[in-house]
């Protein structure tokens, strides 16, 4: 029994050291988080092929308020909301807003997202925005609010490592060799 209590307490320690100590992948040169890899894909998929497929991700998977489109590249900048729960209500907590990049061509493809930042919003008493405070994702500490400052850091790169994986997923596909379904 008291050996269990030991095996848990450690685990705790253990997973909020982790926690604290969460990396985030750093750009060299502008010192920024940025998420960004080139991808080789099928060499069948051509530069035309691999740019419809970005576009229609952008569409379905991002909050974008911003997007430009040319021959091999798609750019913009989107948005993640965040929230926090206080007792049984979920509270609007501020918004990261972030920009993003697709570069296509033939064979292969490259992402980027960057330039994360906070816009945390303060509330009057009768629930309206008061104002609002802006905070790069580069910046460690959060005065009196460094518990909700990382957790919406982690949450930020769980959500950006689920839309890269998702957008691997699709980048992948030929839409004009999928099989159509049949009528019966």
């Amino acid at each position: 029994m008291y050996l269990n209590k030991i095996v848990f307490s450690l685990s705790i320690f253990f997973s909020l050291t982790l926690f604290a100590q969460q990396t985030f992948p750093i750009d060299s040169s502008s010192k920024k988080i940025t998420y960004y890899d080139v991808v080789k894909v099928d060499s069948t998929l051509k530069k035309s092929i691999l740019q419809l497929n970005a576009e229609k991700w952008v569409e379905n998977n991002l909050k974008i308020e911003e997007i430009k489109s040319d021959s091999n590249k798609v750019l913009g900048s989107g948005n993640m909301v965040m929230t926090e729960m206080k007792s049984l209500l979920e509270k609007t907590t501020g918004f990261f807003t972030f920009d993003f990049m697709v570069e296509v061509k033939d064979g292969k493809y490259r992402y980027m997202f960057t330039n994360f930042v906070f816009h945390k919003y303060t509330y009057d008493r009768y629930g309206k925005v008061q104002n609002e405070t802006k905070k790069r994702m580069e910046e460690e500490k959060a005065a009196g609010w460094n518990r909700l400052w990382n957790k919406h850091k982690a949450t930020v790169d769980l959500r950006v490592r689920a839309l890269v994986v998702n957008l691997k997923d699709y980048m992948k596909v030929n839409p004009f060799t999928m099989p159509v379904e049949q009528k019966m």
